[in-house]
């Protein structure tokens, strides 16, 4: 296992408190990711080839909003490795505007 595939591991079981659990979840959205719109619906995509990378933006959305995810897996041919792409579905609040939109991006 490589160095930074050992450290995102490691990182991925940190506890934290909310503010920095709202900074590693918006890193995890601009570094590796973006958002879209689509209707009511924002969609959160992020890309990875680590498996805790995938787990701790699941972990972490589920902490700060109500989302539904849709997660796919794919086996990259010339590395032989996984690919994560995590799609988080953030519905519209009923007073409108999404919560998220202002802490993580």
């Amino acid at each position: 296992m490589s160095f930074s595939s050992e450290l995102k591991e490691e990182i991925s079981k940190i506890i934290d408190k909310d503010c920095c659990g709202l900074a590693e979840l918006s890193a995890l959205i601009k570094m590796s990711g973006g958002m879209s719109p689509k209707g009511d619906t924002v969609v959160i995509t992020i890309h990875t080839e680590n498996a805790a990378v995938a787990r701790r933006f699941i972990q972490l959305m589920r902490k700060y909003e109500k989302v539904e995810f849709e997660i796919t897996v794919e086996k990259e041919k010339l590395k032989h490795k996984n690919l994560y792409l995590v799609r988080a579905f953030c519905k519209e609040k009923k007073n409108g505007g999404f919560s998220f939109k202002n802490r993580y991006y």
